[in-house]
């Protein structure tokens, strides 16, 4: 993660099944709210079953901050915007 460096902030963080793979979460997340302009979108897709098992904490503990809550949508209300 130190080695990515964007020469801007971007709109949206987009990861399919490599999220578990990261040992330290709470910094990925750190890191990633970094990276994102205001308003911008972080889409994961972790996996299921014991891939879930630290992401998960991490990202109900996030939810709470609610300068985080609305970066976080169901599916359902991505589909709704199209």
């Amino acid at each position: 993660m130190d080695n990515v460096n964007f020469p801007t902030e971007v709109y949206l963080i987009l990861s399919n099944a490599a999220l578990h793979w990261i040992l330290d979460q709470e910094a990925l997340f750190s890191h990633f709210w970094q990276l994102l302009k205001p308003n911008g979108e972080l889409l994961i897709e972790c996996g299921g079953g014991k891939n879930l098992e630290t992401t998960l904490p991490v990202i109900f503990k996030i939810i709470q901050f609610d300068q985080f809550r609305e970066q976080f949508v169901l599916i359902s209300d991505l589909i709704s915007r199209n």
